[in-house]
This record gives C-alpha cells, sequence and structure tokens, in this order.
C-alpha cells in the first residue's frame, strides 16, 4: 500500500504538482469507503455514508415498511389478500449498497476529486426480490375455482309442440398471464403506499346458443307424412331407427344439414336390417332398405317450409311413397340429403312413426309462415319400356314367365308455387328429374303339351 502511495506521489511530482496533487490524493482517497455526494437509493440520500451506515439507513427507511404492505386482488365478489411478508418480499440492500459504493470510483484521480462532494443528483433504484412461486400457487388457485366453461341453451321437447328451453351459462376465465404480469408490476409499485388494489382481468365467452334464440320457437311451421304399411319387418324397422335417430335435430340460423350425418351409417352394428334397396336399376337386398323413406319425407317438409337445398338426388326409379321428382335418395358412402337453415330463426326437427307412417313436423318462429309452398310434378315425358321374348324349351308351349319386369321410365320437371289466399305469389324452377325406364324379359315356352298327358300320369 505504501509502495502505491510513493508511486502516485512521484507520478504527480514529474508532472509538475506535487504539493496539489498529494492534496487531491489523499481529498479523495478519504471516500474511497464512502458514498459521494448527490448519491441517493429511492429518494433516500446516502451522502457520504460507510457501508454499514447505508445499510442501517436504508434498512430503517424500507424493510420494516415492506413487511407490513399488501396486495388485494379482486376478483367479481372476492376478494385475495398477498401480504408483502407472504411473498417473502426482500430488498436486496446489500446489492444496492454496493452499486452506490461503486459509483465513480473507476475514474481517474482528478475526475474523482470533481465529484467528491458535488450533487450528483444520483437516485438508484432498489433491487427487489420475491417469491414468486407463491404468486403462483394463488393466481392457479383463484383460476381453479372461477373458471367456467360456457355451456350452450337446450331445448327439449315437453310434448309435442311444447318446449323447455334450459338457461345458457356464460364462460368466464381468469385470464393468469396478465394478472401474474400486474401482480409483479404493483409489487414494485410505490412503497409509501400502504395497500394497493388490483381488479384481476377475465375473459368473458358467451355460448354458442342462447336461451333467447331457443325460445323463438314457438310454432309448427311444416308437417309431411308417408306411410309404409306394405313394409316387411326389416325394412319398418329401418324407417323407425332412422326417424328416431332424426327425431330432436336441432338447426340453428346459417348452420347446414346432413341427412347421413345426423342419421349416420346403416350398419347391422348400428341395428339396421336386410331389405330392399335399389341398385343398378335394380330391387337388390341391402342393409338399412327403407331409410330413403325418412330421407324424402324430410324433403317434402323442408321444402314446405319455403327452403330450398344444398345437395339432392332422385331414385333412379320411382317410389311408391312419393310423387314423381319429389323424392330424395341417400346412401351412406356416396348420396346425401343436405340443405341449410336459412332463416334468421332456429329449426327444430320432431320425427316420429305411428301406425306405419312417418310423420315429420318442423318448427321454428311463427313470424316465418308466409302463406303455403306446394310441390308440383309435370310429367315431360314417358319412357316406355320393350318386353323382350326369350324361347325356353323347359316351358310348355302358352307358358311365360317373367324374368325381369319392365318400369316405365320418366322424366319429370318439378316446381314449387307459394300460395297464399288461394293466389300463387311465385312458381319457381326446382329440378328435374329423370327415372331409368327398364326393359322387361319374358321367358316363353316352346315345348310341345302332350295330349291327355295327365289321364296317362294318372292310370285312368
Amino acid at each position: 500500500m505504501k509502495k502505491k502511495i510513493f508511486i502516485v506521489i512521484l507520478l504527480l511530482f514529474l508532472f509538475g504538482g506535487t504539493a496539489f496533487g498529494s492534496y487531491i490524493y489523499f481529498q479523495t482517497q478519504e471516500w474511497d469507503e464512502k458514498i459521494y455526494s448527490g448519491i441517493s437509493v429511492m429518494d433516500v440520500d446516502l451522502s457520504g455514508l460507510t457501508s454499514d451506515e447505508a445499510r442501517t439507513k436504508l434498512i430503517d427507511a424500507f424493510e420494516n415498511r415492506i413487511l407490513e404492505k399488501e396486495l388485494t386482488i379482486k376478483l367479481e365478489d372476492k376478494e385475495y389478500v398477498l401480504t408483502y411478508e407472504e411473498l417473502e418480499a426482500r430488498f436486496n440492500i446489500d446489492k444496492t449498497v454496493e452499486n452506490a459504493i461503486a459509483f465513480g470510483k473507476d475514474l481517474s484521480v482528478l475526475e474523482k476529486y470533481k465529484i467528491k462532494d458535488k450533487n450528483n443528483e444520483i437516485n438508484f433504484k432498489m433491487e427487489f426480490d420475491y417469491n414468486s412461486n407463491v404468486i403462483d400457487e394463488v393466481v392457479s388457485e383463484m383460476k381453479s375455482r372461477y373458471d367456467q366453461e360456457p355451456i350452450n341453451s337446450e331445448i327439449r321437447m315437453v310434448k309435442s309442440g311444447q318446449f323447455y328451453v334450459s338457461p345458457e351459462q356464460i364462460g368466464k376465465e381468469l385470464d393468469d398471464v396478465r394478472l401474474r404480469e400486474q401482480v409483479i408490476s404493483n409489487i414494485n409499485a410505490d412503497f409509501e403506499q400502504a395497500s394497493i388494489t388490483i381488479d384481476a382481468p377475465v375473459i368473458i365467452t358467451n355460448p354458442e346458443i342462447r336461451e333467447a334464440t331457443l325460445k323463438s320457437i314457438d310454432t309448427k311451421v311444416a308437417e309431411a307424412t308417408t306411410a309404409f304399411k306394405t313394409s316387411g319387418e326389416g325394412r319398418s324397422a329401418n324407417v323407425i331407427l332412422a326417424t328416431d335417430t332424426l327425431n330432436k335435430t336441432l338447426l340453428m340460423p346459417g348452420e347446414y344439414f346432413s341427412f347421413n350425418e345426423v342419421v349416420g351409417e346403416r350398419s347391422v352394428e348400428r341395428g339396421y336390417k336386410t331389405s330392399k334397396v335399389i341398385i343398378n336399376n335394380e330391387l337388390v337386398d341391402g342393409t338399412g332398405g327403407g331409410v330413403c323413406q325418412v330421407s324424402t319425407t324430410l324433403y317434402h317438409a323442408v321444402m314446405k317450409m319455403g327452403l330450398g337445398f344444398v345437395e339432392r338426388m332422385n331414385h333412379t326409379l320411382p317410389s311408391s311413397y312419393s310423387e314423381l321428382g319429389q323424392d330424395a335418395t341417400v346412401a351412406w358412402d356416396y348420396l346425401d340429403y343436405k340443405f341449410v337453415n336459412t332463416l334468421d330463426y332456429p329449426i327444430f326437427i320432431e320425427g316420429y312413426t305411428k301406425d306405419k307412417e312417418i310423420f315429420i313436423n318442423m318448427y321454428s318462429n311463427s313470424s316465418v309462415i308466409d302463406g303455403e309452398y306446394v310441390m308440383v310434378s309435370n310429367v315431360v315425358e314417358v319412357l316406355e319400356p320393350t318386353v323382350k321374348k326369350i324361347e325356353d324349351p323347359e316351358l310348355y308351349v302358352g307358358e311365360e314367365v317373367v324374368v325381369k319386369k319392365p318400369i316405365t321410365g320418366y322424366i319429370v320437371e318439378v316446381y314449387r308455387e307459394h300460395r297464399k289466399n288461394g293466389r300463387v305469389l311465385k312458381k319457381e324452377f326446382i329440378s328435374k328429374d329423370r327415372y331409368q325406364v327398364v326393359n322387361g324379359e319374358t321367358k316363353i315356352g316352346t315345348k310341345p303339351k302332350e295330349e291327355n298327358s295327365e289321364t296317362a300320369k294318372s292310370g285312368i
């Protein structure tokens, strides 16, 4: 140390300022362990203090007051209080004093002399420590108690034409990310303020289906019926199952309806039976036969509401339960019946069977009723089948066996009339459908009949 002092004095002497240089050096040396003038920590003046003196002054100024502070988080009608003691909140006084002492100490002797006792106007912020895990635990607990998912209002048919609508539940979510940011920000806020209150940020999510919307369903606006009285056990079971699955379908404004999506796959596993279906213009056994009658009945009801369709196809052969051009065939893997609810109100579909009849009722708001919509089919062309005669030597002359029944084909144009008070307000083109002609085949016997053959056989 003495060697260092000697070297400094020697250098000052060599530069022509022996006495003055010595004075400057010793003056600045006195401040090596002190804080220069004008140095404060959070407005507490530490000028001329040693490390221990500065530490004591800062503890007196802040430490006890910090432990008495509390932070209140308001979440609707509940309050959650966080004390700084629970947060294990502490100022890093030692680090702050170290920074205050170090200020200006890396300057030259002359520069130190210039700043040692002038008002430097330096105000340090104290480093602040707390246990962030405590914040995480409190916020997580608040979130677990507060958050709730939005729940849609639901409609239930109490009995035909009468509904019960449940209230919706608004979704609420505590914005835990923002709340943590606010808590941390306020922990370091004005330390003169004994209590801080934060309004917890929340995110509100409205359910997609509201009670008021569903309560707008107040009237039957269309209905359709078809009979399946001649259907066998398998086909009848399929019709009943598909109708039951369709029942209670709710369609919101703008929502698309897909028959295949709603009714689902027609499979043995889902309870569908074997019955006749049309494949390649022929009636053959297949799983789910009869379901097309349900889609057709629904099509009738929808068209009576004045709605259109997105996807609809007629059968290749005429159907006994529908006028020409007014059927809607479906097949699970490639044919669907689709429409969209273009009304300003939801639609509730009721479907049931009784005495081998299908009943489809459409409910919505009474304001959508505006007269009636009637489908009209016009046969444009009749496609007559031919019958091919095939000689059969195994049949006797005069005997005939129908191999393939001939089926007449048709080309049909379908229109829909909007009628009101006995007047047609509008007539719109709906579709042009073709039903395939099926040519017949009949075997004709060529085998000669033996006279008295029956008598000879009987031995009379």
